[in-house]
């Protein structure tokens, strides 16, 4: 119940009649760096807060480094991205802020893909010394579960012509229920010089 109330709040912040995908900095509040994703591909990743139209949710902030907010591509990206009707195993990306150069997505409380396989015996030994095993055992169906989705969400991406050029375990995160969603999607080193850019590397 309470993850619909927060994706209906998350819609609301994304569909408001004055949706923009560029974000005040003064509706951003950062909280604590993420434990096991706390650096991407494309800078430190922050659970932090967004304020907008009455509502407030819980949003991952995705910082970025100065060159990159100072590309005149990144707008264009994110306004493709943000647009993006919104698919059960992909990670709604809800805008930019260029002040505090960092992309704002829905926040997944679940952690990683990565993790969850190592704490559940998958593997052997967790990358992470202080992750601990929970002695539970995925079974080989709630495996093809977890594959099923990714190639759900993949499959969504490249019906929009969105290449995903760092797919791995720790860019899959977990919401309720096991359910998987891709990160990190459309965010291409390419995209991020200032030479024009060809629509196929993130549209």
């Amino acid at each position: 119940m309470l993850g619909l109330l927060l994706n209906r709040a998350c819609t609301a912040l994304k569909l408001g009649p004055s949706y923009s995908p560029i974000i005040a900095p003064g509706n951003v509040t950062f909280f604590t760096r993420l434990g096991s994703i706390g650096r991407g591909d494309f800078g430190e990743v922050w659970k932090g807060e967004l304020r907008s139209n009455q509502s407030q949710v819980d949003v991952a902030i995705r910082q970025i480094p100065d060159q990159v907010t100072k590309s005149s591509n990144v707008l264009e990206a994110v306004s493709v991205l943000s647009e993006l009707a919104d698919q059960p195993n992909v990670v709604t990306c809800l805008g930019y802020c260029q002040e505090q150069g960092s992309i704002l997505y829905e926040f997944i409380s679940g952690g990683t893909l990565l993790t969850h396989l190592q704490t559940t015996g998958v593997e052997s030994q967790p990358t992470y010394g202080n992750l601990k095993p929970k002695g539970v055992r995925l079974d080989e169906g709630s495996l093809l579960n977890l594959a099923w989705q990714i190639a759900k969400g993949m499959q969504f991406l490249g019906s929009k012509k969105i290449i995903h050029g760092t797919l791995c375990a720790h860019n899959v995160l977990l919401a309720d229920g096991r359910q998987c969603k891709l990160s990190d999607y459309g965010l291409s080193s390419s995209l991020f010089s200032d030479k024009e850019t060809n629509k196929m590397e993130f549209a």
